[in-house]
């Protein structure tokens, strides 16, 4: 019997979002994001949220409070 602590799981993502500018959509898009989750934890679900729209945030030079994530889906 192995006494070892449990395994990480990693969980992934499918996300479409839009950037906004002065209320207007600028951009839209797609990524993907992976994330560990402790075997025996729970996933963090407003740090996934605050990961996804930071991405696609720095993929266009937007701040994350311009992003809208449309949807989110686990894969």
């Amino acid at each position: 019997m192995s006494m070892s602590a449990p395994e990480p799981r990693q969980l992934h993502y499918f996300a479409d979002y839009e950037g906004y500018c002065d209320g207007r959509p600028v951009v839209w898009g797609q990524l993907t994001h992976s994330v560990d989750v402790p075997a025996d934890g729970e996933l963090d679900a407003a740090g996934l949220v605050c990961a996804l729209r930071r991405r696609a945030a720095e993929a266009h030079g937007l701040e994350a409070g311009q992003i809208r994530l449309c949807q989110v889906t686990r894969l």
